[in-house]
Parts: C-alpha cells; sequence; structure tokens
C-alpha cells in the first residue's frame, strides 16, 4: 500500500509510483483492517498528494466488499468511500477534489445507510 496520508509529500507519492507500488492496493487484512484504499487514507492528507493519486487512478476500477467499482467509490469494510471520510474529518479541499474527480455524493454507508451529505451535518 502506498503511503498517503497526513505526512506523505508529493516527492514520496512519486518515488512510490516509479517504484511500482500498487496504487490499487487494499489495506492487508488484520484484526484492524478496514478494507480501506490509499485514497481514504488521502483524506488525512494534503492535496497536493491527493491530485497526484487521483491523476493516477482516474477511470480504473478496482474490487471491494460490493463488487467491482471504480477507484474513486472503493468502500472499506463499512461501506464508507474516501469522500465519506473526508467529510466526516471535515476537509473540504479534500472533500472538493473528491468532487471534482465525479465522486458521489449520494453514496450510503452500510452501517447506517447515511450518505456522504449526513457526515458533513454530522460535523459541522
Amino acid at each position: 500500500m502506498i503511503c498517503c496520508g497526513d505526512r506523505a509529500t508529493v516527492s514520496d507519492l512519486n518515488a512510490q509510483i516509479e517504484l511500482g507500488a500498487d496504487l490499487l492496493a487494499v489495506e492487508p487484512w488484520s484484526d484492524n483492517s478496514a478494507d480501506r484504499t490509499a485514497l481514504h487514507f488521502s483524506t488525512a492528507g494534503g492535496v497536493e498528494c491527493l491530485q497526484v493519486l487521483l491523476n493516477e487512478v482516474s477511470g480504473l476500477f478496482t474490487k471491494d466488499n460490493w463488487g467491482e467499482t471504480s477507484f474513486l467509490e472503493a468502500r472499506d469494510c463499512w461501506g464508507r468511500t474516501a469522500l465519506h471520510y473526508s467529510t466526516w474529518v471535515s476537509n473540504p479541499l479534500i472533500t472538493k477534489l473528491l468532487i471534482d474527480f465525479g465522486a458521489e455524493f449520494l453514496s450510503q454507508d452500510v452501517l447506517s445507510g447515511h450518505t456522504v451529505l449526513a457526515y458533513t451535518g454530522a460535523v459541522i
């Protein structure tokens, strides 16, 4: 899994891409794993890293717990997309970038059926 969290830099990410990092990887299974992707983790980072990642994976597909989906819409084990995470942690710049790339703001998680819009209301 590539490094894309709050301490990652664009240089770090570009180096990982050059080394052939699997951009579509899901976090390794463990007792604490939530099946998150680099996009989920990137919601805690900077806009610049997310922009690089989105440019690399735009239009690519992956498999999550619910079948094949665009990487942008990949869900964790609770059915949350990266957009759910960005609104949950109240990161408006990341949220806007994900929406600009086509993230679905009406997708629902599987725990409560809440949409991204509900997460936005929960953190305001």
